[in-house]
């Protein structure tokens, strides 16, 4: 039976220096024993709070570091510049939030053409405007993008046309029409 070390960090800070780290040897996530059974082997794992000294620090309090680099509400303002995707509109075969999706997956591209116009002109923030037409085998055959500058737009445009989406329904083209709102990093 395959098995793993299941490491219990209690909320109580354990991964910070307070509280206590116990360990087990359970079965891996996933997999049975010869029962057939998952679960084997977790009944003698204590629960969080079972009377044992992880516990004896208080009750968690529901602030921490963990993952965010600093106290308090985790994902509430992001240090980087900010590209949010408007109301986008389409015309063919594809709906417009399967168009939207597969934009979104390259959205970290679009910020870096963002972020290389930052450098340049600092400040600088707006609407970029992008035209696209899906061909029937799914790849963009124009995708032209307006706004704001033409090094970041002319960039935006570029990652928009390497997309490759899915075939549209009925073999024809998509036309779609997708403003970015692009802003640079919060004070």
């Amino acid at each position: 039976m395959a098995r793993a070390a299941l490491v219990v960090a209690l909320a109580t800070g354990a991964a910070c220096g307070g509280g206590a780290i116990a360990t087990r040897d359970v079965p891996s996530a996933g997999v049975a024993d010869s029962s057939g059974d998952v679960d084997a082997g977790l009944e003698d794992v204590p629960a969080a709070g079972a009377g044992d000294a992880a516990t004896s620090a208080g009750p968690p309090t529901g602030w921490g570091t963990i993952g965010t680099g600093r106290y308090g509400a985790s994902g509430q303002d992001r240090r980087g510049p900010q590209v949010q995707l408007g109301a986008m509109s389409c015309v063919g075969g594809l709906h417009h939030a399967i168009v939207r999706r597969y934009v979104k997956r390259d959205l970290a591209k679009v910020i870096a053409c963002y972020e290389r116009q930052l450098a340049v002109t600092p400040g600088v923030e707006g609407t970029v405007g992008a035209e696209l037409v899906i061909g029937p085998d799914g790849a963009v055959t124009s995708a032209v993008a307006n706004g704001v500058g033409g090094e970041v737009s002319t960039c935006i445009g570029r990652v928009i046309e390497a997309i490759a989406f899915p075939r549209p329904s009925g073999g024809g083209s998509v036309q779609c029409n997708l403003p970015l709102t692009l802003r640079p990093a919060p004070i």
